[in-house]
Order: structure tokens, then C-alpha cells, then sequence
């Protein structure tokens, strides 16, 4: 998320790229269905992907979508047992990905 990939939060933090990341990452756990993925594994801990489109009754290429997305942004990890695959949330990606979000604001809009 950051603009060289290796740098915390600082001057660099605030860069287009830097803006445009926290912008896409928004976007995606705002999007209706990924929230409401993201809410079920919150509440649940691990679920299958034919778990959560029943759950959710979505069908199963739109659940196998929206976990990609969610996985691809480093907030959703799984494991495979056979042919099943387990998905849950990856709280040490969420907790980064936040993390980034509020120094961000707080270097945009608390500064002294």
C-alpha cells in the first residue's frame, strides 16, 4: 500500500499512489457483498465458500469472486483440506491495512 512497498508511513504516505491504495482498499470492503462476507467470517471465524453463498444466498462464482478480491487485498487468508478451502480474516492484514488508513488521516487531518 505504500508507494515503494517498503517505507512506512511518513512523507511518502501521503503520495497519489499512496492515496490511491487507501482509496481502492476502501472501495473494496465497502462494496455490499464483500461487507457482508467480511461480516459472517467476523461472526463465524472460518467458513467454506459453500458455506458462505448459502449463508448469504449469492451465487457460488460471485462468492468465489468477491473472496478473491478479498484475499488479493490481504485481509482474507485460507487453507485447503482436500478439496475444501477455508476461508477467514487475516487480522494481522486487516489490522496493518487500518493501521495505514488511520496514520493516514492522522498525518492528513491532525496535524499540529
Amino acid at each position: 500500500m505504500y508507494a515503494d512497498n517498503n517505507k512506512g508511513p511518513g512523507a511518502d504516505a501521503l503520495s497519489p499512489e499512496f492515496i490511491h491504495d487507501l482509496i481502492d482498499f476502501l472501495k473494496i470492503i465497502a462494496e455490499e457483498t464483500r461487507f457482508r462476507i467480511l461480516r459472517e467470517l467476523f461472526r463465524s471465524g472460518e467458513l467454506t465458500v459453500s458455506e458462505l453463498y448459502h449463508t448469504l444466498q449469492i451465487s457460488q462464482p460471485s462468492a468465489s469472486q468477491h473472496l478473491k478480491i478479498l484475499k488479493d487485498s490481504g485481509i482474507l487468508k485460507y487453507r485447503r483440506k482436500g478439496r475444501m478451502t477455508f476461508y477467514a480474516i487475516d487480522r494481522k492484514g486487516i489490522i496493518a491495512r487500518y493501521g495505514e488508513m488511520l496514520r493516514y488521516l492522522n498525518t492528513e487531518f491532525f496535524k499540529k
